[in-house]
């Protein structure tokens, strides 16, 4: 296998391995029922397909686009799985980014160690 290939599959690994890393991860569904933040967003993106203008016509703390979030992500239908995919592949997609740059910059083993750093620093991705 050359180093070019090798380089493709190690960052795929990581790109994959974290996605499901963090998908596995998700907290329990008592959590989310529980935590009036995750309440807020649906209510928000449920007034935004009624036509309600976020921070205008209803009060927003997080800013107009946890509106729009919730709705692109689905959570206007009444769930936060869509908002939670949402979440772990942008974590997904970070952490490769850093794995990436780490790479091609100080090499593989310091692009594993940011890797690595990078989800145990990770203290939650479903917000």
């Amino acid at each position: 296998m050359t180093n070019a290939a090798r380089s493709r599959l190690s960052a795929l690994v990581v790109l994959v391995g974290t996605f499901v890393l963090l998908v596995v991860r998700v907290p329990p569904l008592e959590r989310f029922l529980t935590n009036s933040d995750h309440g807020y967003q649906l209510a928000a993106g449920a007034q935004l397909l009624d036509g309600r203008v976020p921070a205008i016509d209803s009060l927003h703390i997080y800013g107009p686009l946890v509106a729009v979030l919730g709705v692109v992500t689905g959570g206007a239908a009444g769930n936060l799985v869509g908002e939670v995919l949402f979440c772990a592949a942008a974590w997904a997609l970070t952490i490769w980014l850093a794995f990436r740059l780490a790479r091609r910059r100080f090499g593989a083993r310091a692009a594993w160690s940011v890797a690595i750093l990078a989800l145990l620093c990770l203290a939650r991705f479903h917000k």
